[in-house]
């Protein structure tokens, strides 16, 4: 299970590149993490202590769906350094079914094909770090069939 920092892992072992940000499933699929709050039922994408929409502070901890369709979009040309995706390639915003917006790269997907609508899911990106353990993050690939839900 990757739940190490960086400092603490041992050569080969798997880091997360953020704490909270998300979990891997049994698959060592990604599934973010997101907070719902009990009051008022809303939704939101990482951990919160405080409701956006109502200010109440009963919130859970939930895993969000791992599938949306893309809402935005735009094209990075230059990379910048050190990062992990080669340029050029789409950063997208996702529209999820809870109906929370998610932010980060799209990968495996030519970037002219992007599309507004296009269904996507989460993957697990695995990289080797400074001191031989496995980062790894997520980004979003094109929907397999029976893809992405309309949110």
């Amino acid at each position: 299970m990757a739940t190490e920092t960086a400092a603490q892992a041992e050569p080969g072992t798997e880091v997360l590149i953020e704490q909270g940000l998300f979990a891997l499933d049994d698959r060592g699929q990604p599934r973010l993490i997101g907070s719902r709050c009990r009051g008022c039922s809303s939704v939101f994408g990482g951990r919160r202590r405080v409701c956006l929409a109502c200010f109440g502070r009963d919130l859970e901890e939930r895993l969000l769906e791992p599938r949306g369709v893309v809402y935005s979009f735009t094209t990075v040309f230059q990379a910048g350094r050190g990062s992990f995706v080669q340029a050029p390639y789409n950063i997208v915003q996702v529209r999820i079914p809870e109906g929370v917006i998610i932010t980060a790269p799209l990968v495996e997907c030519d970037p002219a094909a992007v599309a507004i609508g296009m269904p996507v899911e989460t993957k697990a990106l695995r990289f080797p770090g400074e001191s031989g353990q496995v980062i790894v993050t997520y980004a979003w690939v094109p929907a397999q069939a029976g893809g992405g839900k309309e949110a």
